[in-house]
């Protein structure tokens, strides 16, 4: 009977000691779009201007850090 109530204790204890140590991956699995000559003859403005924003949220959120 003595051993349940320590056993207990342990186990809330031990519940309070994690410790979650926060990993930036957002720039892991993001690059800039790359396009060809080609490409950008085929692509309309709207497309153009969503990879230029794309980019460029790339250069500012993810370059040097």
């Amino acid at each position: 009977m003595q051993k349940f109530p320590m056993f207990l204790m342990l186990i809330l204890i031990s519940g309070c000691q994690n410790t979650i140590v926060p990993i930036d991956t957002a720039c892991s699995w993001v690059k800039p779009i790359t396009t060809t000559a080609a490409d950008r003859k085929a692509m309309n403005r709207q497309t153009k201007e969503e990879i230029a924003a794309h980019n460029e949220l790339y250069d500012l959120k993810c370059v040097n850090k």
